[in-house]
């Protein structure tokens, strides 16, 4: 088996990522490689007349996805993973994965994908089709049914 030093992990919260996580803790383990969990906080658009109007839905998905990673954390630590850090950033999904990416350099990004429909992904793009595309490492994504147990 191929011999990782770091293994990066997207993080959303969603099932698609937790199957990501199962398959990033299993290559950290089997590699003794460190694990890298992140997340990022996505901007949102608000045409609300207050002054700063996204701030509380800011600062909940920032608590939401902080719950997230501390919970990512415990079970790759209990799996007997370790090294493990953690990161939240917030801006554009992509371009602060990418950012990431070539900040520290893993080598490999594991992410889950939700299976979304051809047309549906055509208008609205995909996170790990972008990250296949423009990464400056491998990226995995993790498939699976929406109807697939979560690991």
């Amino acid at each position: 088996m191929f011999a990782f030093r770091k293994v990066a992990v997207a993080l959303d919260g969603s099932t698609p990522a937790a199957r990501a996580l199962a398959v990033g803790i299993e290559l950290a383990r089997a590699t003794r490689a460190e694990l890298a969990l992140v997340s990022v906080a996505p901007t949102h658009a608000s045409f609300a007349p207050t002054p700063d109007p996204g701030r509380a839905v800011h600062e909940e998905d920032r608590r939401f996805l902080a719950e997230v990673l501390a919970r990512a954390r415990a079970d790759a630590e209990h799996a007997g993973v370790a090294p493990v850090t953690t990161r939240l950033d917030q801006g554009p999904i992509v371009d602060v994965l990418l950012n990431y990416l070539a900040e520290t350099a893993p080598d490999v990004l594991v992410v889950g994908a939700r299976g979304q429909s051809s047309p549906r992904r055509l208008l609205l793009g995909s996170v790990s089709d972008a990250l296949v595309h423009e990464a400056p490492v491998p990226v995995l994504v993790v498939r699976g049914s929406p109807s697939a147990p979560t690991p």
